[in-house]
């Protein structure tokens, strides 16, 4: 069996930025950059389901700024409707080392994902698979991880070219989520904005150091960095933790 099994590693800054200037900076952004080959015009879906602890012990670790810390997620991109057993997602563990931003995850069958997050039971796998399957599987059973809260929004991406290999920027509007009905393919849910929907997130992603130019378009724009996590900002958002310093207020 061929390995669907990918992995990198990245710094991450990421910005607010009002949804009036979001076109603006995307075509300025155009003029030194690629858009992504999977990114059309207006954007794709991107909707992900977080594992947890029934004490929230992954969203306490980002508040606490833990210095390396993981989530657990099933990732889908596009829209949701007609997703099936057979809908290709991903099963991804994002990981942050000190500054360092991992990510691992394996492409499987939407219906076997979930045999392996939620019903806890191997799935077949190539060899090369094996240790990350493995670890998935683990984190589950020994922290009892279950659905948390699922995130969605609209995101446009674009990549680097020539001297910016490596450099990825997203543009993700129309952020929002839920805290039941975590199946994917469930009819009409009940999702909410859990940042104001005049806002979009810009997130910067470099292998090694950022462009100079991308520096100078934030400073010009008056854009601050921010630390803002989807996942944190379901969780407060409905109720689950309390308010952090690092919540955005939805009014």
């Amino acid at each position: 069996m061929a390995s669907r099994l990918h992995a990198f590693n990245r710094f991450e800054l990421k910005y607010l930025v009002p949804v009036e200037q979001a076109a603006q900076i995307r075509d300025e952004l155009a003029e030194r950059m690629e858009r992504d080959a999977h990114s059309p015009v207006g954007g794709y879906g991107v909707w992900s389901l977080y594992y947890d602890t029934p004490q929230l012990r992954f969203y306490w670790e980002k508040i606490e700024g833990l210095k390396f810390r993981r989530k657990l997620r099933i990732r889908h991109y596009g829209d949701l409707g007609g997703v099936s057993d057979v809908s290709p997602v991903c099963v991804e563990i994002k990981q942050r080392v000190n500054r360092v931003t991992q990510k691992r995850r394996i492409t499987l069958p939407y219906g076997v994902a979930r045999q392996l997050c939620d019903g806890r039971e191997l799935v077949p796998h190539s060899a090369k698979e094996r240790a990350f399957v493995e670890e998935v599987l683990e984190l589950i059973v020994r922290l009892n991880l279950r659905p948390a809260a699922i995130t969605g929004y609209q995101r446009e991406a674009l990549v680097g070219r020539d001297a910016d290999t490596g450099l990825r920027v997203t543009l993700d509007r129309r952020v929002r989520g839920r805290d039941r009905d975590f199946h994917f393919g469930t009819e009409r849910p009940e999702n909410r904005f859990t940042i104001p929907p005049h806002l979009a997130v810009m997130e910067i992603k470099v292998n090694e150091r950022t462009p100079y130019w991308i520096t100078d378009l934030a400073a010009r724009r008056n854009l601050n960095l921010v630390r803002v996590s989807k996942y944190v900002q379901s969780i407060e958002a409905f109720g689950l933790a309390p308010r952090s310093v690092f919540h955005i207020d939805e009014a």
